[in-house]
């Protein structure tokens, strides 16, 4: 089983290989999240942003998540194009669900898929829901924390 390496960089993970991820998942939303709640300005708890767009790219401000990591984060504003997923899991025929590796293109979802305009620069953004609908980085090798977490800004 390949080793997943992931690090967060304004709402863009890096990720090595997924065949499966060990740290928790928080629960997704009741409800998938429709395309057009994504698209928008989001914002964490540092004041980093990152602001989807309808036609499936995006511009990100560098995350101070990857430095806490000791990650090379990329200096300045960056864009790339990112994909809303149909479900975090997957049901194997004996009934587990697993995480899931593939993203299933949908038009309301419960994670997004992100690939940036720079070399390696690509991963996934989680949706759970407590008081409202936020994203949040999956790092294996770390925990996020609540001001990590990106909140709708508009």
């Amino acid at each position: 089983m390949a080793r997943t390496r992931i690090a967060f960089t304004a709402g863009v993970v890096l990720a090595a290989a997924a065949c499966g991820f060990a740290a928790p998942v928080q629960d997704p939303p009741a409800d998938p999240v429709p395309y057009d709640e994504v698209v928008g300005l989001w914002e964490n708890g540092h004041g980093e942003t990152i602001e989807f767009r309808e036609d499936g790219t995006f511009t990100a401000v560098p995350s101070s998540f990857s430095a806490r990591l000791g990650w090379e984060v990329p200096e300045g504003e960056f864009d790339g194009h990112w994909r809303l997923c149909e479900s975090i899991y997957i049901t194997l025929e004996n009934g587990d669900e697993r995480r899931s590796p593939d993203c299933v293109e949908s038009d309301e979802g419960e994670y997004i898929e992100i690939d940036a305009d720079r070399n390696g620069v690509g991963g996934s953004l989680l949706f759970t829901e407590d008081e409202q609908i936020e994203l949040y980085p999956y790092a294996l090798e770390d925990a996020t924390h609540s001001s990590d977490y990106y909140t709708k800004a508009d």
